[in-house]
């Protein structure tokens, strides 16, 4: 990487997005965020970013991460929030990243090209707004994350609440919500810190409402 910082994203807000490992000093390579115009700088993941793709109107604001070890993640929330997005992908090293007029994205891979509809990928606009109107488990933020990560949920009326996080096999390691919450939108940190790296899974139960979601513990 050269020791300038490569821009990968503005959004509306006036986050900005760097992919660096230097920052003008030494500084561990990933994705940074900065919120107040380039005065200070803050790493959103580890990760290595080798290319992204701009959403087209229509969407939620964000873009697409292409890494070279962990694949295509999307990263949305107006630069809070990354999430894997690599089923079908049988090489995770992405060179290219394109989005044709038919609405599929391509990603030129290691060994092959990989294509999906954007509209498996993100949500649009319009979709994102009934959700948020509705019960709505948000993914989790830094994603990957080492050691702690922030969760965000909504529920649209009063609810008994439970957030539990399972391994991959379905065991349950920590119960992190469980008790009546009244209608908002609220936020809660972990803290995978006695725990290896991998893929962790967290749900939401809210009366009737259930909703899973994976994320990835990079140490």
């Amino acid at each position: 990487m050269s020791d300038d910082p490569q821009f990968v994203a503005l959004f509306s807000n006036g986050n900005i997005v760097i992919d660096d490992d230097t920052l003008g000093f030494v500084t561990p390579k990933g994705i940074y965020l900065s919120t107040d115009m380039c005065s200070t700088w803050t790493q959103i993941s580890s990760i290595d970013c080798q290319v992204g793709l701009s959403l087209p109107s229509g969407f939620s604001e964000g873009m697409l991460v292409g890494t070279s070890e962990l694949g295509v993640f999307l990263f949305s929330d107006m630069g809070d929030s990354l999430d894997a997005r690599n089923e079908g992908l049988t090489n995770l090293n992405i060179h290219t990243l394109t989005l044709d007029n038919n609405g599929y994205v391509y990603a030129g891979t290691g060994n092959g090209v990989w294509r999906r509809p954007l509209s498996e990928i993100v949500i649009s606009v319009e979709e994102e707004t009934n959700q948020l109107t509705d019960f709505f488990l948000s993914q989790n933020y830094p994603n990957p994350f080492n050691p702690t990560t922030k969760i965000k949920y909504s529920i649209p009326h009063s609810s008994n609440v439970q957030i539990k996080v399972f391994d991959v096999l379905g065991n349950e390691l920590e119960s992190l919500v469980n008790e009546e919450k009244p209608a908002g939108t609220y936020e809660l940190t972990w803290n995978a810190d006695q725990l290896p790296s991998g893929v962790y899974i967290y749900q939401l139960k809210a009366g009737e409402y259930t909703a899973v979601k994976k994320m990835i513990l990079l140490k």
